[in-house]
């Protein structure tokens, strides 16, 4: 996919809305499985390490609010996201209650080391973010954030 299209895109709205709103957590965990999904580090032949084509030069970081509850200004973490000048997109993950992002990185051979490298990074922010998305065939499930954050001149993260 363009990556700028399924980023700004709101092809899936509807279906992302139900699993928004749907109140059984275990229905809501089967429409979240059903929802549309990417690999932003890559192109893949399938959906494992092993199986790379090409990397993107991204990495994405996720920034769960039950792991940040100690951030008395999570509403306006987006925001504060933004003045980082590595951070090219922030936005809504699928719950919506939780944020995601991209970073262009330096080295893409070297995704892991990169990935250690921004938890630290964050961690000295006061920032914990998700390590689920540390392997370079993590997907990314659709989402839509009418006010994400893009910067297309990020710096690159060495």
């Amino acid at each position: 996919v363009n990556l700028l299209g399924w980023l700004r895109s709101d092809k899936f709205l509807p279906q992302l809305e139900r699993f928004r709103n749907e109140p059984d957590p275990d229905r809501a965990a089967w429409l979240k499985k059903g929802l549309p999904q990417i690999t932003p580090a890559g192109t893949f032949s399938r959906r494992e390490e092993r199986s790379l084509l090409t990397l993107s030069g991204l990495m994405q970081f996720d920034i769960d609010l039950k792991d940040n509850t100690h951030l008395a200004n999570f509403p306006q973490l987006k925001a504060q996201l933004g003045k980082i000048a590595n951070v090219a997109y922030c936005g809504h993950s699928s719950s919506g209650k939780s944020l995601w992002g991209l970073v262009p990185i330096a080295y893409p051979e070297r995704f892991a080391d990169h990935f250690r490298s921004l938890l630290r990074d964050f961690k000295t922010l006061g920032i914990r973010i998700d390590p689920s998305p540390r392997n370079v065939s993590s997907g990314r499930g659709y989402s839509f954030d009418p006010d994400a954050y893009f910067n297309l001149s990020a710096r690159v993260y060495e």
